[in-house]
């Protein structure tokens, strides 16, 4: 990193012709909060109002391309932005959602939620998975409740649904976040890695890069395959656990960092058929 971050320095001094100390790579959105910052402070005019402009503007280029080189490409590749422009603009209606939220409505209560520090090291107050009310009994009754707002599901429904998996990361992290299912092969397709990844950017929040009914179709297809798999009682097992960090990562998804839950390490992971396991992934 440290070799790749001087290569972009010496790029970006013959692109510019300005020295200036390289930033660390951040998000276009973390970048437009110390943007606006800029622009406060020289937008009033002022002997130094033009070049504070000018570096403002200097500035939101270099924040640019030092995170389309380190970052934009392979996370357009992969993550792409679907929504349309209006979409885009427009600010999440808690009113609107078909979600529970813990039964928050209104939008003073979601304003104070998207700006509410979650700590590492303990659940939030407002949890439903504590050490204290921790297990399947408690999870399955929250989930029941909160999925209970929609139509009862019949007979012939499937173990689980992309709507309860949603409601499942919210009983324990009180976010719903981003979720897909991750392969990799370091010793062969044989022992093929498979893994429920949890991820930081969660619905409601102006980065998440779905709408709602986006994140829970697929949510749907997380669910399908964790069906299919027969994994859905591991899956229910680790979201009854309290928030706890594991093998060294942290306690709860961060921008960084996902949270990883091995489907390979389930103890009836060994039953699930190597052919059904390629058919997901069959050009990895």
């Amino acid at each position: 990193r440290d070799l790749m971050q001087m290569r972009l320095l010496l790029l970006l001094f013959a692109h510019h012709g300005a020295a200036y100390v390289a930033p660390s790579p951040v998000a276009p959105g973390r970048a437009l909060v110390a943007r606006s910052t800029v622009r406060a402070q020289v937008d009033g005019g002022g002997p130094f109002a033009g070049a504070g402009r000018a570096f403002s503007s200097f500035m939101e280029k270099v924040d640019e391309e030092v995170w389309d080189f380190v970052y934009g490409k392979r996370d357009r590749q992969w993550n792409p932005d679907r929504r349309t422009e209006e979409e885009r603009r427009a600010p999440f209606d808690i009113t609107m959602s078909t979600l529970s939220w813990g039964g928050m409505r209104s939008g003073a209560e979601f304003d104070v939620y998207t700006r509410t520090y979650l700590p590492e090291d303990k659940p939030a107050e407002d949890a439903i998975i504590t050490e204290e009310n921790s297990g399947l009994e408690a999870l399955k009754q929250a989930v029941n409740t909160a999925v209970g707002v929609q139509e009862a599901p019949s007979a012939n429904a499937p173990k689980i649904t992309g709507r309860e998996l949603a409601e499942l990361c919210y009983a324990k992290y009180t976010r719903y976040h981003d979720m897909a299912l991750l392969t990799s092969s370091p010793f062969g397709k044989e022992q093929r890695q498979v893994a429920l990844n949890i991820y930081g950017p969660c619905l409601g929040f102006s980065a998440f890069r779905l709408t709602e009914d986006m994140y829970l179709d697929k949510l749907e297809r997380v669910a399908a395959a964790l069906i299919d798999f027969e994994q859905v009682d591991y899956v229910r097992e680790f979201f009854a656990e309290p928030v706890k960090p594991r093998r060294g990562l942290p306690s709860r998804p961060r921008a960084d960092t996902a949270v990883t839950l091995r489907l390979n390490q389930s103890p009836t992971w060994k039953n699930v058929p190597q052919e059904k396991i390629d058919s997901y992934w069959q050009y990895l």
